[in-house]
């Protein structure tokens, strides 16, 4: 599987868009949410609410994927 990074920024883009952003990015990719090797999520510098939506997707999408 080749590399496929795309930045998320909570703070511009709407949060509750989120799920529909990594649908349409794995489509792209041509991926499917069970293909992904692992989840990263930046600590900061940046605004608390978007932290907090980039922690808790990525927390949640590790939960589900195991």
């Amino acid at each position: 599987m080749e590399d496929y990074t795309r930045k998320f920024n909570a703070a511009k883009e709407k949060d509750e868009e989120i799920h529909h952003i990594l649908k349409a990015d794995l489509a792209e990719s041509r991926h499917r949410l069970q293909d992904l090797a692992g989840v990263v999520v930046g600590l900061g510098p940046g605004p608390f609410t978007g932290l907090r939506v980039g922690i808790v997707t990525a927390r949640t999408l590790s939960y589900v994927l195991g």
